[in-house]
């Protein structure tokens, strides 16, 4: 697994080196410097453009946020996952604008990506070791894989579990936090920044 991964990022970055990526880049940037307008006109298009597709991410995040259980699949946590990674992303490019309130946001979003995070990589670590274990060209000895088979148990129970944290979390997000942000919205939209 170790030896793939690092593999795959050797590769990764001669990729990420090679002429032509670097010829791209340098165009990609010299495009960028020029086309953008002085600070204030990119701040009132940023302060009228921003918000409307920071509320269709955070609609998008409610949708399926609200619909998680202690019954829901790895996958739909997954899925959740997502949408938030998007709609922190999306508020990073903003922390300029509204810094108190996005900041907030991005601390519980952060928090929240890290739970959901740690339950989808207990999910992806009991796959890979019911893999090796099934693996009959390792050979492995007996008690090698009777402790496998604990700690895949671990996992799959790890994987399984709604974080208690989560809701408490999810909560701030879709209550004062999601207030707070729209506050200030409307706030610099009024003044037109």
């Amino acid at each position: 697994m170790i030896a793939q991964r690092q593999l795959e990022q050797r590769q990764l970055i001669r990729v990420l080196q090679s002429p032509a990526i670097r010829q791209w880049d340098k165009k990609l940037t010299a495009t960028l410097r020029n086309a953008w307008p002085d600070v204030q006109v990119r701040r009132r298009l940023a302060v009228h453009a921003a918000p409307p597709l920071i509320r269709q991410l955070y609609r998008r995040l409610r949708k399926d946020g609200d619909l998680l259980t202690a019954d829901s699949s790895v996958r739909d946590h997954h899925i959740v996952r997502a949408h938030v990674r998007r709609f922190r992303y999306a508020l990073e490019l903003v922390v300029p604008l509204y810094s108190v309130p996005v900041t907030r946001m991005l601390r519980s979003l952060q928090r929240l990506q890290d739970r959901l995070g740690a339950q989808h990589d207990a999910f992806v670590l009991h796959r890979r070791l019911s893999a090796l274990a099934q693996d009959d060209a390792l050979d492995l000895p007996p008690k090698t894989l009777f402790s496998m088979g604990q700690i895949t148990e671990r996992f799959l129970v790890a994987a399984k579990r709604t974080d208690p944290r989560f809701a408490k979390i999810y909560r701030k997000i879709c209550g004062g936090r999601w207030r707070a942000l729209q506050r200030a919205f409307d706030k610099a939209a009024a003044h037109g920044r």
